[in-house]
């Protein structure tokens, strides 16, 4: 090889390198604007429980239930539940979000239940906790927590398994995880089990935030039709 030669190779790589960290560095930032995003989300939320309607749905959660990742709060599960009983019912929604991105189980137990309990009497009640458990909760405590979660929630709360973790670390964990979940579900028939797990197997690249953790608008349509597929079955039609 010459030298001008390669010296054409070395430009060529260059460029390429370049090319690679720009690229990575654009990824960076969005994903910490996705990670930066929680306060936003949670003041909109904020905002929402103050709304007047006639159906009160209350939610309970992580991270997933304030939808980080999608690029708007409504867009994530919660948000379009909320739209899809509006539209079924006929009738309007105040949503009182009270999940906290970060939450295990544990702290949904300790933080958000006594908020459900001053809530009064909610309609509708949704449930998904677990995916910051994984791989920093053991089976026994996790399930210890998720039953005392599980006999505190009002008759026809619909509550989710674990979500999938793809091909994580974490997903051996969040598989077990899971599991306690439909066991502990499937004892108790007053409350409604919602296959969160199957649902998000089925999530790809593309349906992933920026952070390749949280769901994007694609992958929370996903985790609103597992919960939509059970509420269809229960909830009146239009008056």
């Amino acid at each position: 090889m010459d030298t001008w030669q390669a010296l054409r190779v070395q430009r060529v790589a260059t460029a390429a390198f370049g090319a690679a960290a720009s690229g990575a560095a654009v990824l960076g930032l969005r994903a910490l604007r996705v990670l930066r995003s929680a306060e936003l989300y949670s003041a909109y939320w904020q905002r929402q429980a103050a709304s007047e309607g006639e159906l009160l749905y209350v939610a309970l959660g992580d991270s997933a239930a304030q939808g980080v990742g999608a690029s708007h709060p409504a867009l994530g599960y919660v948000g379009r539940l909320a739209e899809q009983v509006a539209r079924r019912t006929g009738r309007t929604v105040q949503v009182v979000n009270l999940s906290v991105s970060g939450a295990m189980t544990a702290d949904l137990v300790r933080e958000q239940l006594p908020q459900l309990a001053a809530a009064g009497a909610p309609d509708l009640v949704t449930v998904a906790i677990g995916g910051n458990d994984a791989g920093r909760t053991g089976p026994k405590a996790f399930r210890a927590a998720f039953v005392t979660m599980l006999d505190a929630l009002p008759r026809g709360s619909y509550v989710a398994d674990v979500p999938d973790f793809g091909g994580g670390p974490r997903k051996p964990a969040a598989a077990a995880l899971a599991s306690i979940a439909r066991e502990e579900l499937a004892r108790r028939p007053s409350l409604v089990s919602v296959e969160l797990e199957e649902a998000t197997g089925a999530m790809r690249l593309r349906d992933y935030s920026a952070d390749f953790f949280h769901p994007g608008d694609s992958g929370y349509r996903m985790w609103a039709d597992a919960f939509w597929r059970e509420m269809a079955q229960r909830l009146p039609d239009a008056r």
